[in-house]
């Protein structure tokens, strides 16, 4: 969402919805996520690709996924349980 532009006023309310989507993903991949964003900038483009795969391979094998992916294919709300 770094692309996206909010009126002045509405700046506030946008961040605290933003991060409150953030919040209520599993913790692992919200971890990971925030790693990658660190070492984005300090990453040539090779390198930082093949730690997006690394970290997508972990969050597939968390519990996190498979809930998330059950609850997408029972058409119900997730429930995280942080591993």
């Amino acid at each position: 969402m770094a692309l996206e532009c909010v009126e002045s006023h509405a700046l506030i309310t946008r961040v605290m919805e933003l991060a409150e989507t953030i919040a209520a993903r599993p913790t692992v991949t919200a971890r990971m996520i925030k790693t990658l964003f660190r070492q984005f900038l300090s990453s040539h483009l090779h390198d930082f690709l093949d730690n997006c795969a690394a970290i997508q391979a972990i969050c597939h094998s968390t519990e996190d996924h498979i809930e998330a992916v059950s609850s997408i294919l029972e058409k119900r709300t997730p429930t995280y349980s942080g591993r």
